[in-house]
């Protein structure tokens, strides 16, 4: 490969842009569809909840309560299946013939392998996002708003950067070239 590693290199400069605006995106979709509901609660059903909350523990929704414990897991569960969506592309890659393929196939394939894992992870988190959005609407639980915030922190703590989609791309790279080696 050349001096240039292939995620700095100009022909992935608008994959990198790519991914960058649709993780965004989807921060600005679910705050947009959150906000929507927040605003439905409080000023079209003045707090009064659609479906009733019948079930409290101390004053407090069991949804409340159920989605905070699954919100504090959320970011595990995405992180896994985002590295077990990367790395199922990288073990793909072992099908074909380096040789024949080449370094450039290479270099193409493990960027998806890296698109793999960026969507994979946002699109568990964006998913409860807004289930709990949903919730919101509901239920008129406020407590779930700060469960879409923790969501929306993590979506934002983890956004494709050049630096970390370089990691990325060198962390599928090292375990491609570990897999051929082992073969």
């Amino acid at each position: 490969m050349s001096a240039v590693s292939p995620p700095d290199a100009p022909e992935f400069a608008g994959r990198q842009a790519l991914f960058r605006a649709m993780c965004a995106g989807m921060v600005v979709f679910l705050l947009i569809v959150s906000a929507g509901f927040w605003l439905i609660v409080t000023y079209a059903l003045d707090g009064v909840p659609l479906a009733g909350n019948r079930l409290l523990i101390e004053g407090v929704p069991v949804v409340t309560i159920v989605a905070t414990m699954v919100t504090v897991i959320v970011p595990f569960i995405a992180w896994r299946v985002g590295r077990a969506k990367g790395d199922a592309a990288v073990r793909r890659m072992l099908r074909d013939h380096p040789e024949v393929v080449g370094p450039d196939a290479d270099a193409e394939r493990l960027m998806n392998a890296v698109a793999g894992r960026v969507f994979g992870t946002h699109a568990v988190l964006v998913g409860v996002g807004f289930a709990w959005a949903i919730l919101l609407h509901l239920t008129s639980s406020p407590g779930l708003l700060g469960c879409i915030g923790v969501v929306v922190a993590v979506m934002v703590a983890w956004h494709p950067t050049a630096g970390r989609v370089r990691r990325w791309y060198g962390v599928a790279a090292a375990d491609l070239a570990r897999l051929r080696d082992g073969r």
